[in-house]
C-alpha cells in the first residue's frame, strides 16, 4: 500500500493515453481494495484529445490528481516537446494550432475542483492544494513556451539515449 508505482508510455507518441490510463490504474487498485493517489501529468494537447474521460472522473471521483503542462504561446505557436520535435527532427517547421484554452474552466465543467497556475512560485501551494483535496482536482500550468520540456527520448532512440539537461550541458562543453 505504501509503495509508487510508474507508469509511462515511454517516448512511445501515445498522445492522449495517459488520463485514460491513470483512471484505468485507479479502477484496478480500486477492485483490488487498494486506495490509491495517483498524479498525472499531461500536456495541454494532450489533454484535449481525451479530456472526455472527465466524465469518468466526475462520476466515480478517484483520487487522481491532474497535472496539465499548458505550454502554447498566444498565438498558438506550440511550445515545449512539440517545438523541440520540430527544431530537432524537421528544420524548426511550426505548425500552429488554436490559441490557448482554459482547461481548468473544462475541469469545473465536469465538477471537478481545478485551477490556473501561471506564477512558478504559486506551484508548490497549488500542488498542496490538490493533494489535499480528496478526489480528483485539475491543476492547468501555464508554462513559458520557450522552456525545454525534458528529459525526452530521440526519435528512433532508446531510453539509454535519452536527452536531459545534464547532457545538454555536456555537449555545449
Amino acid at each position: 500500500k505504501n509503495s509508487s508505482d510508474w507508469n509511462t508510455s515511454g517516448g512511445f507518441g501515445t498522445m492522449g493515453e495517459s488520463m485514460p490510463t491513470a483512471f484505468g490504474s485507479w479502477r484496478s487498485f480500486n477492485h483490488a481494495g487498494i486506495e490509491k493517489s495517483i498524479g498525472v501529468i499531461v500536456g495541454d494537447e494532450s489533454f484535449h484529445m481525451n479530456s472526455n474521460v472527465l466524465k469518468n472522473y466526475s462520476e466515480y471521483r478517484p483520487d487522481i490528481k491532474i497535472f496539465v503542462i499548458d505550454n502554447k504561446a498566444k498565438d498558438g505557436t506550440p511550445g515545449g516537446m512539440v517545438s523541440q520535435w520540430y527544431k530537432l527532427n524537421y528544420n524548426d517547421t511550426q505548425h500552429p494550432v488554436k490559441g490557448s484554452i482554459d482547461i481548468a474552466k473544462i475541469a469545473q465543467g465536469y465538477d471537478i475542483p481545478a485551477m490556473q497556475v501561471a506564477n512558478p512560485k504559486d506551484a508548490m501551494r497549488a500542488i498542496d492544494q490538490a493533494l489535499s483535496t480528496r478526489g480528483p482536482y485539475l491543476i492547468q500550468f501555464k508554462v513559458d513556451p520557450s522552456e525545454l520540456c525534458l528529459p525526452m527520448i530521440k526519435r528512433g532512440g532508446s531510453a539509454k539515449e535519452m536527452i536531459t539537461y545534464q547532457s545538454l550541458k555536456a555537449n555545449t562543453k
